[in-house]
């Protein structure tokens, strides 16, 4: 997995594949001068889930659907897995080079996730260096996880060399535009998707933690699933003003790219109060 925006390449061009619960999305593009002119965008329904049954098998149809309409040789592919399939957590450790801070990270996996190692793949990013200490971005996902949708494209002609996390490029890619504040205080920007509330505080566009909540069957309509979600908000936000002393709250914004979730999005934000917004047209 890559924490890291991928470059557009010169020679050739991008291929986004994202997954859904309900559809896979395709974009793809090159660059254009310091933008990105996008080519297209295609969509093909993934058939409802069934307990029990190979959730490789629901994607393949999708899958070679798409594969009609990209050409490898002309497209490098990236993909992602949602928040909620990835750990994400922001560390310290001493300032040094990243190999050493990989070999650093390597002997402290085992302490970040319950999980075997060998059951696991991770990424880090370079936050910011304060003194002699670096701080870190640190993304842990199950191998199954990422297999699950790096497999199924690979057996169609599609291998994915960018896996990255979407709750993170969505983030990335308000701060780029604006649309989150870049300012010294603790804000957060909430990120719901129809099965998760993906929660980011972050400083000076620097994300200082995140925080996934899996939103169970009723879905965001439900009162007791917003007063989790803001629960676990305000945990998130107190964690983070212990861990940064002195730092005023900001700005909370919530935001979904579900159209069924946007009534109950909208509520949720009304309901945490004046420093609350929706984004309705991010």
């Amino acid at each position: 997995i890559s924490l890291r925006k991928p470059k557009l390449g010169k020679a050739r061009g991008w291929a986004a594949i994202v997954f859904s619960d309900t559809t896979l999305e395709l974009t793809t593009a090159r660059p254009s001068g310091n933008e990105i002119s996008i080519e297209r965008q295609a969509s093909a329904p993934l058939p409802a889930a069934v307990a029990g049954a190979d959730p490789k098998g629901r994607l393949e149809a999708a899958v070679r659907q798409l594969r009609a309409q990209v050409d490898p040789h002309e497209h490098r592919i990236v993909t992602a897995i949602g928040g909620e399939d990835a750990f994400c957590q922001t560390l310290r450790l001493p300032t040094t080079d990243p190999a050493e801070l990989k070999q650093m990270l390597d002997l402290q996996i085992d302490n970040l996730t319950p999980l075997p190692a060998e059951e696991v793949v991770y990424s880090f990013e370079s936050l910011e260096v304060v003194g002699d200490e670096t701080r870190l971005l640190v993304a842990v996902a199950r191998k199954a996880a990422v297999n699950e949708r790096v497999a199924v494209l690979e057996e169609a002609g599609l291998p994915a060399e960018v896996v990255g996390v979407d709750t993170l490029a969505v983030f990335r890619e308000m701060l780029r535009r604006e649309v989150v504040p870049p300012d010294e205080r603790l804000n957060a920007f909430v990120l719901v998707s129809p099965i998760a509330a993906n929660i980011i505080v972050h400083s000076r566009g620097k994300v200082v933690a995140v925080r996934s909540l899996l939103l169970g069957a009723h879905g965001i309509a439900e009162p007791d699933t917003q007063a989790s979600i803001r629960e676990e908000l305000q945990r998130t936000l107190v964690a983070a003003e212990v861990e940064w002393p002195g730092v005023e709250g900001g700005r909370v914004q919530f935001a979904t790219w579900s159209e069924p979730a946007r009534t109950g999005v909208a509520e949720l934000a009304q309901g945490w109060g004046e420093t609350a917004e929706f984004l309705s047209n991010g």
